[in-house]
């Protein structure tokens, strides 16, 4: 199997299981942690939606958007966890989410099949996908990463009493 077949499935698949992982959530689960070094759902959906965006940029710059005024501060990696009525409402951040995925989906299915072998971002990159060996790797590296998310959810959704989705 192809790099590109690959990353699609894995992105796909991991969105998937976010979505299930979410779907029971509604007013304060968004905001429970299960300990005060643990980010809650809403900043994990926030921080993918940015992720999902920037990374869109990098393949393809007129697909990225502008995120809106603070989101940045609020959801990207290195930020800290605020007082709930410092987040946009989980509709917005949820519509974010999942039409910057659904645009993001498109620039992997648009990149010719030689971009997915080209060598990945430096070591000294910025991002958390430096020195992947090469650029498909990268694509399937951002699915593990949602997945990992995915497990810290897991264990929000049964810290509030939610059945686990399998077992």
């Amino acid at each position: 199997m192809d790099f590109k077949t690959q990353a699609l499935y894995g992105l796909r698949w991991s969105r998937g299981f976010l979505e299930q992982l979410v779907a029971p959530f509604d007013g304060d689960d968004w905001f429970h942690r299960v300990d005060d070094n643990t980010n809650h759902a809403l900043w994990i959906v926030g921080h993918l939606a940015i992720v999902d965006n920037v990374m869109a940029g990098r393949f393809a710059p007129e697909s990225k958007i502008d995120e809106p005024d603070g989101w940045k501060d609020l959801f990207w990696k290195g930020s800290s966890i605020q007082p709930k009525e410092s987040y946009p409402p989980v509709a917005d951040v949820l519509a974010f989410f999942r039409e910057r995925r659904e645009n993001f989906l498109k620039v992997v299915e648009n990149l010719d099949d030689e971009v997915f072998s080209q060598p990945g971002p430096p070591k000294d990159d910025p991002s958390p996908i430096a020195g992947a060996p090469n650029t498909g790797e990268t694509f399937i590296f951002l699915a593990r990463h949602e997945s990992l998310h995915g497990g810290q959810i897991t264990m929000i959704r049964r810290a509030l009493g939610h059945a686990p989705l399998r077992g």
